[in-house]
């Protein structure tokens, strides 16, 4: 709705708008290609409303690829104005494309910020097909962190509500995230399940661009398996479509997927589907699929020690990756220019514009002088305003900046030990520690899979957040140190904060503690004939080197044949027993009462002695 203003005050407005220079050009953007060629015109958006904020956030949307600084200001300007005319949907949009420029830039934590302000607002609208877009916003920035938990969690949020839609394609788009982060982490099982989900709405949907990919992404799951020809089967049906759809690149890149699983079982099979693929991908003019053909036929050659091959195979390698970069250096040459040219182009409107608003003073000299009076009362009550606005502003931003850095603190001690993260905070970078004797846990779900099956997913989501939850709560008692969660596996150690916390014995006794948490919930569950889990734990004691890992997404992990073997020892272990290595027995076995198991096989270390750890031999060293 747009406000017009007297005649006096209108005059006021734009002498105000002279004086301060705050004069609000913008181009005219047609057919997708935004300042390409020329602005087409411009306009003076005066009255402040909603029109002006739509104008605001389209030009800065338009902006985020050739100005990302410009694109902001704009950002800014049209939030400033959507805050004081509350309008929520305008302030959606802003924080929404934000959050969606911020993800492009690799500003993660931007981005967060952003997607949850939208979400903010979309919640007090109750626009629940814009709250399932947002958590599957933030599920998208929290795969990219490599959180696999969080993204999980939010892409589940987004499930629970798109699935009321009937909206097939949108659900199967999440089954398919959702796949791909336990691809990731070779999870295939639940891959597989998620991709099966994904599958069948596709396919009742009859999208074949996610046909593609599902099959695709499915052959790559079995493939990565070690299972060659059901990865084919799958591989072969992606082929199909691509062809069905005449997409030369998508059958280029189709093909050398079937390549790539033919070298591991065919030799002829595989240089057929090579060269079936490189004219395909010259069809295309699709120069990276060309270049990942050729470099994939190197390998190839390489491994067969056709060594001749492989150097001429890598030169046209070399040629389109040089293609590549003059491309892309051409079309940064020329946004350069584009930039230029429109600068120019504004400066010149703005000359021409100021010189028309000269002439128009000129001739309204005589009412100009009249209202001077009033129009010197308005300009004082402006900056007065503005000054104002500015001081409140600055605070606010001030008080905004102390609390994130206050979270941003509080969120890394939550996520690394506290002597880490203080290096982490004071130096910008972590050494990588030897530590002598740690005591590491491995806790598995028994059947995740098929108990996931059972559930629906907000369900699953609200147990698993419940279960380690309350392991989370065990572990901080006895002074360990929480690792990660991968899916539904649970990692913890003991020993990475000193040797008065977290030993061997502390370790143990939490595990006890988890085991009896597990069965007391199984109790209580089964009597209300609900799902349940149970696990495995695994404990072993010996060295380990903890670190951070990356620069940009801080990863804190330990790495040895210790935390190997402890995983052994969950594996090996039973449902309900906490199952101990003979190293980690001979410390604590005077204070618990344990059983021997005897050697056991196991896959690369050949027979490992193992314990049951059945009870506290002194009831009162334990609290359950």
């Amino acid at each position: 709705m747009t406000d017009y203003l007297n005649p006096k005050l209108g005059v006021c407005f734009i002498l105000v708008l002279i004086l301060s220079s705050q004069f609000c050009v913008f181009s005219s953007i047609t057919d997708g290609n935004a300042l390409k060629d020329k602005i087409d015109s411009l306009k003076f958006y005066i009255a402040p409303d909603t029109n002006r904020v739509n104008f605001l956030s389209t030009i800065a949307w338009q902006y985020r690829y050739k100005d990302y600084v410009l694109a902001k200001k704009y950002f800014h300007s049209a939030e400033i104005l959507a805050e004081k005319l509350h309008y929520k949907k305008g302030i959606i949009t802003i924080n929404s494309r934000l959050g969606v420029i911020c993800v492009d830039k690799g500003e993660y934590d931007s981005a967060i910020y952003f997607h949850l302000k939208c979400l903010k607002f979309k919640e007090s609208i109750h626009d629940n097909a814009g709250i399932a877009r947002s958590y599957e916003n933030l599920g998208v920035v929290y795969q990219k962190l490599n959180d696999s938990t969080k993204a999980v969690f939010y892409f589940q949020k987004s499930l629970a509500i798109i699935s009321k839609s009937g909206n097939t394609v949108e659900v199967g788009t999440i089954y398919l995230e959702l796949g791909n982060i336990y691809l990731a982490y070779s999870r295939f099982d639940l891959a597989r399940s998620n991709y099966i989900k994904a599958l069948s709405l596709f396919i009742k949907a009859n999208d074949k661009e996610n046909l593609a990919k599902i099959y695709s992404n499915i052959g790559a799951t079995y493939f990565t398996e070690g299972n060659p020809k059901k990865a084919l089967a799958y591989l072969y049906k992606n082929a199909e479509i691509q062809k069905s759809l005449n997409n030369a690149a998508g059958l280029a890149d189709a093909y050398d997927n079937i390549a790539g699983v033919y070298v591991a079982i065919n030799k002829d099979s595989a240089i057929y589907y090579f060269n079936v693929a490189i004219p395909l991908a010259k069809k295309a003019g699709s120069l990276s699929s060309l270049m990942e053909i050729y470099n994939n036929l190197t390998a190839y050659y390489q491994k067969q020690h056709e060594y001749e091959k492989a150097f001429k195979t890598y030169g046209l390698y070399d040629d389109v990756k040089d293609s590549i970069y003059s491309i892309e250096k051409s079309k940064a040459i020329a946004e350069m220019q584009t930039k230029y040219e429109t600068e120019k182009k504004e400066e010149q409107i703005a000359i021409l514009t100021k010189d028309e608003v000269i002439q128009k003073t000129k001739t309204d000299r005589q009412r100009w002088i009249s209202w001077s009076l009033g129009v010197g009362l308005f300009l004082i009550l402006i900056i007065s305003f503005i000054l104002y606005r500015g001081y409140r502003f600055e605070r606010n931003a001030m008080k905004t900046i102390r609390s994130e850095k206050e979270r941003s603190d509080e969120l890394l001690l939550n996520i690394l030990p506290a002597e880490t993260a203080q290096e982490l905070i004071k130096y910008g970078k972590t050494t990588a520690k030897n530590y002598d004797e740690v005591s590491v846990m491995f806790a598995d779900i028994k059947g995740f899979t098929k108990i996931a099956e059972t559930m629906t997913a907000a369900a699953l989501v609200e147990d698993l957040d419940q279960y380690f939850g309350a392991f989370d709560l065990i572990i901080e008692k006895y002074g360990l140190e929480k690792i990660k969660t991968i899916g539904d596996a649970y990692l913890c150690a003991g020993g990475l904060t000193g040797p008065e916390k977290g030993t061997p014995g502390d370790v143990v006794k939490a595990a006890l503690e988890m085991q009896h948490y597990l069965e007391k919930e199984k109790q209580e569950k089964s009597d209300k004939n609900l799902s349940f889990f149970e696990v495995r734990i695994g404990i072993n004691t010996g060295p380990v080197v903890a670190g951070v890992v990356g620069i940009k997404k801080f990863a804190y992990d330990i790495w040895g044949d210790t935390v190997n073997t402890a995983a052994r020892m969950e594996q090996f272990g039973e449902i309900g027993k906490v199952n101990i290595s003979e190293y980690t027995h001979s410390i604590i076995k005077d204070n618990f009462n344990c059983t021997f198991r005897g050697n056991i096989e196991v896959k690369s270390k050949g027979m490992v002695a193992m314990y049951f750890v059945e009870s506290v031999k002194e009831i009162s060293d334990l609290v359950i």
